[in-house]
């Protein structure tokens, strides 16, 4: 799954569990996504809501603040993927 798919996975999505999240993104480690999800919560862009279970259940959705990023997410996307078929490699001969 590409960063788009995986954005629009959690977008269409609307409520993710952090499990399901962690088998969606291909090569982060629990540790590394754990920190890049209280980031995204602290900045706003995502709401954790956890359930006191047995096993514990947390879930995340996008905040409406997180969907207005979007928009500028596939874009860059969009926008990368045409650089790589432009250029056949992340850096033009200029190394730009």
């Amino acid at each position: 799954m590409t960063g788009k798919e995986e954005a629009e996975y959690i977008a269409d999505k609307q409520v993710i569990r952090y499990n399901e999240l962690r088998r969606k993104v291909v090569g982060i480690t629990p540790t590394m996504l754990t920190k890049c999800l209280v980031e995204l919560e602290e900045n706003g862009l995502i709401h954790r809501t956890q359930y006191n279970t047995i096993p514990p259940k947390v879930e995340y959705t996008l905040t409406e603040q997180g969907k207005t990023l979007l928009p500028a997410l596939n874009a860059l996307y969009a926008w990368a993927e045409q650089r790589m078929q432009d250029t056949h490699s992340p850096f033009n001969k200029d190394g730009i």
